[in-house]
């Protein structure tokens, strides 16, 4: 219910475009099969990733060393956690930080 009501706030952004659906992958798999900058859940305890999904916590602190087909060159990636609490639910707010996050874009 609450991310409905979440939801349909954030649709009226022309910017951002909302998808509705199951995450029985995980939700990592999720998000990357519809391309989604963010993802809105619901938790017990939203300040403890860990509590909310295991997998995206686990995912967090992660490096994965690529290297290309002939080892001349590698690059490392360094997925990173940044928690950020928001005690104003507002409309305005969740726009507020959900534009920023998106407007980061991917990392690397």
């Amino acid at each position: 219910m609450l991310e409905g009501i979440v939801a349909r706030v954030l649709e009226c952004r022309p910017n951002l475009r909302v998808v509705r659906g199951s995450a029985k992958h995980g939700v990592a798999a999720a998000a990357a099969e519809s391309h989604a900058r963010v993802v809105v859940m619901s938790g017990r305890n939203p300040s403890n990733l860990k509590d909310v999904d295991a997998s995206l916590a686990g995912a967090a602190g992660l490096s994965v060393l690529v290297l290309n087909r002939d080892g001349a060159w590698a690059c490392l990636h360094a997925l990173t956690l940044a928690t950020e609490r928001l005690d104003d639910l507002s409309a305005d707010k969740v726009l507020r930080v959900v534009d920023g996050a998106v407007a980061a874009g991917p990392a690397g």
